[in-house]
């Protein structure tokens, strides 16, 4: 988990917006694999404004489908 967030700084710094939401997603995969669900959903929800932002309807589905995960459980 450290990883990731540090990688997402990283990204940050870089104005690497695609890697960004990327990590964030990763993340928020640990996040919710760690039963930490409100943390899973903002990971999520910042990798989905990132896309969104991007036009990236690729990694829209993607986060939209994690999410979906989290809230299941």
């Amino acid at each position: 988990m450290d990883a990731f967030q540090s990688s997402a700084a990283i990204e940050e710094e870089l104005g690497n917006l695609q890697g960004q939401a990327m990590v964030l997603n990763s993340l928020g995969g640990v996040f919710q694999r760690q039963g930490k669900f409100d943390e899973a959903v903002d990971a999520f929800q910042r990798s989905y404004a990132i896309s969104e932002k991007l036009d990236d309807e690729r990694s829209l589905a993607m986060v939209l489908n994690s999410l979906g995960g989290v809230f299941q459980r």
